[in-house]
């Protein structure tokens, strides 16, 4: 079992180290130079359990200093952009259930994909050959948005 405390430290010392800003509660910022990435831990009401949000703000769009993760032009519950790990990102974030090991094993996770991952999306090329490849189609996006990213950048 994981206290709430030591899960959002945790997290938050492997998003410091890889740039990342925190300014509002559970929420860490990447400005990138063509997108704001936004990582947000939302405790669920009903249970001992986090989940953890990505969005996507887009500065062509709109200007936005530190948007809300549900503010943002995209965005996801982590789960749904790695499917292949998602049972790891679902049980780490059940507290009363994880153990240390699974918890080392989602900030392995943390280093080596969602870290580098996100670091790409601060860039709407890139943006938009995951949108071509239909790997942004599980989340939210707003209205306008897809056809932005497909209708500007061909690539």
């Amino acid at each position: 079992m994981t206290d709430s405390e030591t899960f959002k430290k945790s997290i938050g010392t492997v998003l410091k180290a890889a740039g990342f800003v925190k300014k509002r509660n559970a929420s860490w910022y990447l400005n990138g130079p063509e997108v704001i990435v936004v990582l947000n831990l939302q405790k669920s009401a009903w249970s001992n359990l986090f989940y953890i949000n990505v969005g996507f703000w887009l500065k062509p769009l709109g200007e936005a200093a530190y948007p809300l993760y549900y503010n943002c032009h995209l965005y996801y519950r982590v789960e749904r952009l790695f499917p292949d790990d998602r049972e790891l990102i679902l049980f780490a974030g059940l507290l009363d259930e994880a153990n240390n090991e699974t918890h080392a094993r989602l900030l392995e996770f943390f280093q080596k994909k969602l870290v580098p991952f996100l670091h790409e999306c601060t860039r709407i090329t890139i943006l938009a050959e995951l949108m071509k490849k239909g790997l942004l189609e599980d989340g939210l996006v707003l209205v306008g948005v897809k056809d932005y990213l497909l209708s500007h950048f061909d690539g």
